[in-house]
């Protein structure tokens, strides 16, 4: 992917894993106008918990950041952010319709009629 690992430390009880992956590696678009696309660099946090691993990214086409855990970004987000992460049992995840901000209902009807006729079936209709 290009990611360059910087450091594994731990935050709040939990071993990170963090990588800094370089602009224009893997696309993490960031979009400045909706007309100019920008491919921005950022981090990848990686952490291995009880019962599941997690994944966290974090970019900023404003803030300085490079490949240490001394820019800007990093000392002032991902940092912060990451002393104050409490990492969910995935046992008790969230489920896909609350993912998605669906009903239960909503979403199974969904999933029961792109099972049945496929994505093609749908491909054209509006998503609001």
């Amino acid at each position: 992917m290009g990611a360059e690992k910087i450091t594994t430390k731990e935050y709040n009880g939990v071993n990170w894993e963090i990588y800094y992956l370089k602009s224009g590696n893997f696309n993490l678009n960031y979009n400045i106008d909706p007309v100019t696309p920008q491919f921005q660099s950022g981090y990848f946090c990686f952490a291995s918990g009880k019962n599941g691993d997690y994944v966290i990214g974090i970019k900023s086409g404003l803030l300085i950041q490079n490949n240490s855990v001394d820019s800007e970004l990093f000392k002032d987000y991902v940092e912060p952010f990451l002393n104050n992460i409490t990492l969910k049992d995935p046992e008790n995840n969230l489920k896909e319709y609350q993912i998605i901000n669906s009903t239960k209902e909503s979403y199974n009807y969904l999933k029961n009629f792109v099972k049945n006729n496929g994505w093609e079936e749908i491909k054209d209709y509006n998503v609001y």
